[in-house]
């Protein structure tokens, strides 16, 4: 396929296709997205089995209906949409399934569909041309990488540079150019990337005098960011760009400034380091000018930009904290403090675009307040105490505004930067704003300035607790009033409060053998004001999650004399569980649904568990039962999550008498176990099989074999998901542990997953960093489980073959460097575990042998200042080594 693509058709496929068909294709695709519930679903079927059994014939129909010019364009962009469908998915597996099957279809069927994408491109109908690029970037993210499609590019951006008149085909090049650096991995277009950023470039310039190519270029850059890093590292190249961008902050065309600021906030996210000329001779100025414009989307890319710096300087801020302890340590990036330099100039802003609002404004709905707002509390951050004085003027002049607008503007503003300043500073503060916020909470006419003051109160809490709980009448009047706004008519009142009642909570926690605190005296009806507003019709689910998170906060950890209310609660919460029993499922969207409250009630009955421990014995039948009743009846997934849950914590709380519910539920966790698609109820059920070992030790023995096998099968299911495997790993540690005889003749087959785990993390892609790390420590929990297992019953004997290997797998480890402390103590231990296992000369050969790197290891530990244990880890150790050679 030369540049010059030329227009062409299928041969055969659309119309083998529709000889196939009752319905007529064009009418299928109408149908697909009719407001008539049967044509859709049944188009629908249609459709998916035209798909899965003519897969050349759909593609080539699809196609067919994208390009054609006499269709209706919604059923062109619907043909097109579907044609994107066959080549991207969420899931790896299904999308696998989908390159193979275009890799397998016949490459001049291939050839022909993605020539007339192309000529697709240069549609008079806009629509079209913009699908055809979607579609082209999904194939080419698929072929370019297999070397395929090799000409693709080229023809891009001959499109681009000799479309003349031809506009459509132009913008719809260039969407496609930024589709493709979105998705595509930068080393396979290394080669033409000068290419590609030049043409972009070209049509971003100010001298394009199309605006609709100009906002198509700058598109494309936008998607390109990540793709030109090389380009960014040369100073020239660097300034052409932002000087582009730059311009394009000032177009006359709005949509392109948009774009354009999108830019910014994508560049200083990405390219921090390099802006301390850029912010000096132009960024701030444009960005704060653009923070004024009347149109909202110019001014909240703007905000954007200040609060993307904020974060950048934040996360500096605390890499450089947590990595460098010691002042005389080197600070590998710099933070070049460019939001509390703005300071003087941001804020005024800001707070008056605080003010900028509507008493019908939808408070889902992202606007210039909400945003002014959030960049103030990222600021605050940074700005540290130097936020305080531009903005305590203005919350002591309109907290009591007559202008609800200002007095809302006020409140947001003092509880926006209360985690800024030290406490010092700002407590006092605080501290004389309580009793204004407070009565705002309680009696303000207007809804936003009782919902802002119940969110300033939860602010207060969360940044300034000690200083706040130094006066118990504060902590009383607070709750006080944040359940009377729980209590309000107003949704987002009750929302707000809610929040700051989880707050509350969270700062005021207890222990059981703490006697009382300060909320003891009004603890009961605090747990019963929510418990009647978690059950009062008609609540938005999300309030309704919320409050029966602070409901659980609240039992979970509270003092002694705090006790008989939370009994009493548990007895409420399994009467109203045995309600649910008989609740039937609403077709009604906003009807509350018996496994919504089934979730909300397991939920707070767990934290009813766990904070009576022993004492929950007497109820415990009566828990059990309820538990495993709701569980035969139910296929509601976050339900079996929960019960798991709850089941967990009684076997915690009773441990060996949980042994007798394990007949009853165990084929609950064998289905679990055996559903692998349900990753999160499959991790519930590992969980309460490690809960249950824990508890139960030896008597879990008869049920070892089942849930082995059902395990083992689960690892070599091709549909498990992989971030489960992990935890299989560690549970096989668990049980080696805690019922080692029982495990012992599934050691083989353990060892062999385990060795493959292990081996698997070589080609695991180091970006990929949490996984492996997980995977990895995984392996390690695993293999400590069972030398302990092994050690206690003299058969450790059995793991010697495996230890060349280990070792490896350790040294490894040892020589990643990116593996933090804490991998650092870990291995540390594991080593000493391995000693400890073969106190005799099993291992001096494999300890002699990797002595090197050990050593080093240890020598290495000594420089670890301020890990937790890791002095007792090191010296174990050392102690086992000794024994061991």
């Amino acid at each position: 396929m030369g540049c010059a693509v030329q227009p062409a058709r299928l041969q055969s496929p659309r119309a083998e296709f529709l000889m196939m068909a009752t319905t007529p294709f064009s009418e299928l695709l109408s149908n697909s997205f009719s407001a008539d519930a049967n044509l859709r679903v049944s188009a629908t079927a249609a459709l998916e089995a035209a798909s899965r059994d003519s897969y050349p014939q759909y593609m080539g129909a699809l196609v067919q209906e994208l390009s054609s010019e006499q269709t209706d364009v919604t059923i062109r962009t619907a043909a097109g949409i579907a044609l994107k469908n066959q080549f991207t998915a969420k899931d790896a597996r299904t999308y696998d399934q989908l390159v193979a099957k275009w890799t397998s279809l016949d490459a001049t069927l291939q050839g022909q569909i993605k020539h007339i994408l192309l000529v697709t491109l240069g549609s008079p109908e806009r629509r079209a041309g913009h699908t055809s690029a979607q579609v082209i970037a999904a194939i080419a993210n698929i072929d370019l990488p297999r070397g395929q499609w090799s000409d693709l590019i080229n023809n891009l951006l001959s499109f681009v540079a000799t479309a003349g008149a031809d506009t459509n085909k132009k913008i719809s090049s260039l969407e496609a150019i930024g589709f493709v650096c979105e998705t595509i991995n930068p080393d396979v277009l290394q080669s033409q990337s000068n290419a590609i950023l030049t043409a972009i470039a070209q049509g971003a310039h100010k001298n394009e005098p199309n605006e609709d190519v100009r906002l198509a270029a700058m598109n494309a850059l936008l998607n390109a960011l990540d793709f030109v890093r090389e380009n960014f590292e040369k100073e020239s190249e660097r300034n052409y760009l932002m000087q582009i961008v730059c311009e394009s902050t000032q177009s006359t065309y709005d949509k392109v400034q948009v774009v354009a600021f999108e830019c910014l906030v994508k560049i200083v996210n990405t390219y921090y380091d390099k802006m301390q000329l850029y912010m000096q001779q132009a960024l701030i100025g444009l960005t704060l000018n653009g923070m004024k414009h009347e149109n909202e989307n110019i001014a909240l890319q703007a905000i954007e930009f200040w609060s993307s710096v904020c974060e950048v300087e934040w996360s500096i801020m605390y890499e450089n904290d947590l990595d460098y302890e010691d002042p005389s340590d080197e600070i590998k990036r710099h933070n070049f403090g460019f939001g509390a330099q703005a300071t003087p100039q941001l804020v005024p802003i800001l707070l008056f675009l605080m003010t900028k609002k509507d008493e019908d404004d939808d408070e889902d709905e992202w606007n210039v307040s909400m945003a002014a707002s959030t960049c103030l509390s990222q600021l605050a951050l940074n700005a540290g105490d130097l936020i305080v004085s531009p903005v305590i003027p203005f919350v002591e002049a309109h907290i009591t505004s007559n202008d609800w607008c200002y007095r809302d503007a006020a409140v947001m503003a003092f509880g926006s930067i209360v985690d800024g300043p030290r406490p010092e500073m700002i407590s006092p503060l605080a501290l004389s704003a309580l009793p204004i916020l407070i009565r705002l909470v309680k009696e303000d006419p207007s809804v936003q300035v009782r919902d802002s003051a119940g969110w300033a109160l939860g602010r207060i809490l969360e940044a300034l607790s000690d200083s706040i709980s130094a006066n118990p009448a504060n902590i009383q009047q607070i709750a006080e009033s944040l359940m009377v706004g729980l209590n309000s008519n107003e949704s987002r009142v009750s929302a707000s409060c809610a929040w700051s009642l989880i707050m509350l909570a969270e700062t005021n926690q207890r222990s059981p053998e703490d006697p009382t605190y300060v909320l003891s005296s009004f603890f009961e009806p605090l747990i019963n004001g929510l418990v009647a507003v978690g059950e009062r019709p008609g609540v938005d689910s999300n309030l309704r999650a919320s409050v029966y998170e602070a409901l659980s906060n609240f039992v979970e950890h509270c003092p002694a004399d705090c006790e008989e209310s939370v009994k009493n609660l548990t007895t409420g919460i399994l009467g109203r569980l045995q309600i649910t029993l008989g609740m039937q499922t609403s077709n009604d969207a906003n009807a509350l649904q018996p496994h919504e409250m089934q979730s909300h009630l397991c939920n707070t009955l767990t934290a009813c568990v766990r904070r009576l421990g022993n004492g929950v014995r007497p109820i415990a039948d009566s828990i059990m039962q309820l538990m495993l009743q709701i569980g035969s009846q139910t296929k509601i997934s976050s339900v079996i999550e929960d019960i798991f849950f709850t089941a967990g914590a009684v076997s915690v709380a009773i441990e060996a008498d949980f042994i007798r519910y394990m007949d009853h539920l165990t084929p609950l966790i064998l289905s679990a176990l055996s559903n692998v698609e349900d990753v999160s109820v499959c991790r519930f059920a590992i969980g309460l099989i490690g809960d249950a070992a824990r508890a139960l030790g030896q008597q879990l023995t008869p049920y070892v074999a089942a849930i082995m096998t059902a395990l083992l099968s689960a690892l070599q299911n091709d549909h498990l998901d992989r971030d489960i495997k992990p935890e299989i790993l560690s549970l096989f540690g668990d049980l080696a542990m805690e019922v080692p005889l029982a495990v012992e003749p599934y050691l083989s087959h353990i060892l062999q997953f385990l060795s493959l785990a292990y081996q698997s993390c070589i080609h695991i892609d180091g970006n990929d960093y949490d996984y492996l790390a997980g995977l990895r420590n995984s392996i390690l929990e695993s293999f400590t489980g069972i030398l302990h297992g092994l050690k206690a019953t003299d058969k450790a004997a059995l793991m010697l073959p495996q230890m060349p290997q280990l070792f490896a797998f350790v040294q490894s480890i040892y020589e990643d460097p990116s593996r933090g402390v804490d991998v650092t103590k870990t291995i540390i231990g594991f080593l000493g575990d391995i000693a400890s296992a073969y106190p005799g000369k099993e291992c001096a050969a494999l300890f002699q042998q990797h002595h090197t790197w050990i050593d080093s290891l240890l020598r290495l530990s000594k420089a670890e200042k301020g890990i937790q244990g890791m002095r007792e880890v090191v010296r174990y150790t050392k102690e086992a080594l000794r024994s061991a050679q």
